[in-house]
């Protein structure tokens, strides 16, 4: 772990001060580099259903108060009950509807799909404390696909648009793969 570590510190360093390689990047990073971005675009945006949070409170309400509503309006939660507790606190219980149960992975909804668009560099490989390591700039899309994830309220939670990542790769036997 220490190696992978060092190796990944080392990366870095390549990363800004290394020329890129100009070749066409080989299957082994292409692959790992997909199996990290071709994948459904998901966020924990709640609690996983059920779940009870104060929806208002005179100190704020729950942070999660906001995106509950807004998947409720969608139809992906499903308000099961509401009580005031006291004048300006009140809770609410939301559950998953037939919709939500199919969008949530886990504690994550899915709202899109994540897609590797373009490997734009890779850089020649390096030995890095008895580690062979590159790095690889790649250019990836974030495509919404619910609509409900367009609201503005969900906005600092929801991925869109393109955007551009340096990677680290490590050589492992035969193949490059994405550090753990």
């Amino acid at each position: 772990m220490k190696k992978t570590m060092m190796a990944l510190a080392l990366v870095s360093c390549f990363a800004l001060t290394a020329c890129w390689g100009e070749a066409e990047a080989d299957a082994d990073v292409k692959g790992a580099l997909s199996a990290q971005y071709d994948r459904p675009l998901c966020e924990i945006f709640v609690p996983q259903p059920p779940f009870t949070i104060f929806t208002q409170s005179i100190t704020g309400g729950d942070k999660h108060a906001a995106a509950a509503e807004v998947l409720a309006k969608a139809g992906v939660l499903v308000k099961t009950e509401e009580k005031t507790l006291s004048p300006g606190n009140v809770t609410a219980t939301f559950g998953a509807t037939e919709k939500g149960a199919e969008l949530f992975q886990g504690k994550r909804i899915c709202y899109g799909n994540s897609k590797l668009v373009k490997i734009l560099e890779v850089s020649e490989p390096q030995n890095a404390n008895g580690l062979q390591v590159r790095s690889a700039k790649v250019l990836v899309s974030y495509e919404i696909t619910e609509d409900w994830a367009k609201d503005p309220a969900l906005q600092h939670l929801v991925k869109t648009g393109e955007h551009e990542f340096t990677e680290a790769l490590i050589k492992n036997g035969d193949a490059w793969v994405m550090p753990q």
